[in-house]
């Protein structure tokens, strides 16, 4: 497990999750989280969006609360932090 300050860190010295090993045969709503993810893990912080752009594209994609919460469980289950020691 990642405790706050080891996540601090990480963020800080510019990793991002591995989305690498996330399955293929995953939920369509995956698909509208990774994309939205990857923008607000974007290098340049001024290319990022706003928590409001973030909302406002997820209620636009017309996924339920159920698929998403379902996309969200799925992605967790499979992307990992790794800390190096």
């Amino acid at each position: 497990a990642v405790n706050s300050q080891q996540f601090k860190i990480c963020v800080e010295n510019g990793d991002r999750p591995d989305i690498g090993n996330i399955p293929i045969d995953r939920p369509e709503s995956t698909d509208v989280l990774l994309d939205l993810m990857k923008k607000c893990w974007h290098k340049n912080p001024d290319e990022r969006p706003t928590f409001r752009k973030c909302v406002h594209e997820l209620s636009s994609k017309q996924s339920n609360e159920h698929d998403l919460r379902f996309a969200i469980r799925a992605l967790t289950e499979k992307v990992h932090v790794t800390i190096a020691p």
